[in-house]
């Protein structure tokens, strides 16, 4: 619901009168000090705004950053025509090409959608206009001519001799038929050997990496003469602070205390 005092403001006050009340600070909410911004009238303007002087940065930065040269016969003949000079004679006579109205045509499809939307008189007739250009523009008449030429070549590509038919039978038929892949090559066998290798005669070398290592057996082999027995050297040996560290078991985590 509308307050009394809305209801009040709007049958005694004016909307400028109003405005300029609601405008004031109030005086529980205003800050310790004044407020420059919020003046008693907000439509008039103090004496210090009217009588300041703008400075040369001021003056500088209300300059446009670029201006548009633009031919004006009466400034051509005054003293701004060293600052703007005369265009040139062909520029103010030139003509726009219908080419270009063709093209700024929009496409028939969409002049057609919004003639179905459109309730006016005024956009109908509009519409109506961009219809009728769209017609008459020579793009227009080379896309028809051309649908023409196109329904009259597959007219003339029809099947009408038996022989056509039978071709065109053949045709499907080959796409119809399933892909041929060639086989897969054959897998050389294992057992197989080469011819090179046969002559081939062995080195010295590669006999001698041929034969098995002879090691005397109870040391470095597997084949022990007694599976309990220890080397010496592990009898002997010392174990390292590093290798008692990584010896110990990993903690996952800590029980609790019960």
């Amino acid at each position: 619901m509308v307050s009394k005092r809305i209801k009040y403001a709007r049958a005694h006050l004016t909307p400028r009168r109003h405005i300029s009340i609601l405008a004031r600070p109030i005086w529980r909410r205003s800050y310790l000090s004044p407020d420059s911004n919020c003046l008693p009238r907000p439509f008039s303007v103090c004496r210090a705004a009217l009588r300041a002087r703008p400075s040369k940065r001021i003056k500088m930065m209300a300059q446009p950053k670029s201006v548009q040269r633009r031919f004006d016969r009466a400034a051509s003949q005054s003293r701004l025509s060293l600052q703007y000079p005369r265009a040139h004679r062909g520029s103010l006579l030139l003509e726009t090409r219908n080419r270009l109205f063709d093209l700024a045509l929009p496409k028939k499809s969409a002049l057609m959608h919004a003639r179905r939307l459109a309730r006016n008189r005024g956009t109908l007739a509009n519409i109506n206009s961009l219809l009728r250009g769209v017609r008459e523009s020579r793009y227009q008449k080379y896309r028809i001519i051309c649908e023409a030429l196109q329904r009259r070549a597959a007219a003339r590509e029809a099947l009408s001799e038996p022989g056509d038919w039978e071709k065109h039978n053949r045709v499907l038929e080959r796409l119809a038929a399933p892909k041929r892949r060639p086989p897969k090559p054959p897998r050389p066998t294992a057992a197989r050997l080469v011819h090179r290798c046969l002559p081939f005669t062995a080195s010295e070398r590669i006999l001698e990496l041929a034969k098995p290592a002879v090691r005397p057996p109870g040391l470095q082999t597997d084949l022990k003469e007694d599976a309990f027995s220890v080397p010496p050297l592990a009898l002997k040996a010392k174990c390292r602070p590093r290798i008692k560290i990584l010896a110990r078991p990993k903690t996952r985590g800590r029980r609790a205390k019960a």
